[in-house]
């Protein structure tokens, strides 16, 4: 047997403990980071899998980071511990239960969900969005100057990307950030 690294062995101690059960809890709309924070200050482990999603707000394309789930986290409570101090708490709506008891989530899901969270498996931005070679549009976002379309040359570290275009008859390159960029 192999000796795990510090983050498996973090991630088996939270999945692969035989005395803690992972429930789902509801919450109520863009309740979940607050109900996150409230459940981490009880000392309750909480998992609430993110990913950064692109949005566009006020013209401008911009990375958030969003629910995977949304109104869902996930709880580990001691197996046969009460669980409604967790249903007390402010922005929870509900545990996912039957019979009046919550439904545990399987170990091996959380281990799966961690790890996904871990390899930032759920970000769009982690997912290449254009390829070398492809035509593009960079927006500066102002009226004044308008699109360039040009072609991607490469991707670069910090989510920027190189281009080059033709204006005043010359070949040009420019560095810009990728919320900038968009298909032609």
């Amino acid at each position: 047997m192999t000796a795990a690294t510090p983050r498996e062995a973090a991630v088996m101690s939270e999945t692969e403990n035989p005395i803690r059960i992972w429930i789902a809890a509801h919450t109520a709309p863009n309740a979940e980071v607050a109900v996150r924070d409230a459940l981490a200050a009880l000392d309750y482990p909480v998992l609430l899998p993110t990913g950064m999603v692109e949005m566009v707000k006020h013209r401008q394309r911009m990375l958030v980071e969003r629910p995977v789930f949304p109104r869902y986290l996930f709880v580990g409570i001691p197996h046969g511990a009460s669980w409604y101090p967790i249903r007390a708490v402010t922005g929870v709506s509900g545990v996912i239960s039957s019979a009046g008891e919550p439904r545990p989530v399987p170990d091996r899901a959380i281990h799966r969900l961690m790890a996904a969270v871990a390899a930032d498996a759920f970000s769009k931005a982690a997912q290449p969005r254009f390829r070398e070679g492809q035509p593009v549009r960079v927006d500066f976002g102002t009226a004044e100057i308008e699109a360039f379309v040009g072609r991607l040359l490469n991707t670069l570290p910090a989510q920027r990307i190189e281009v080059v275009f033709s204006a005043l008859g010359k070949q040009h390159r420019a560095t810009v950030s990728v919320d900038k960029v968009r298909a032609a």
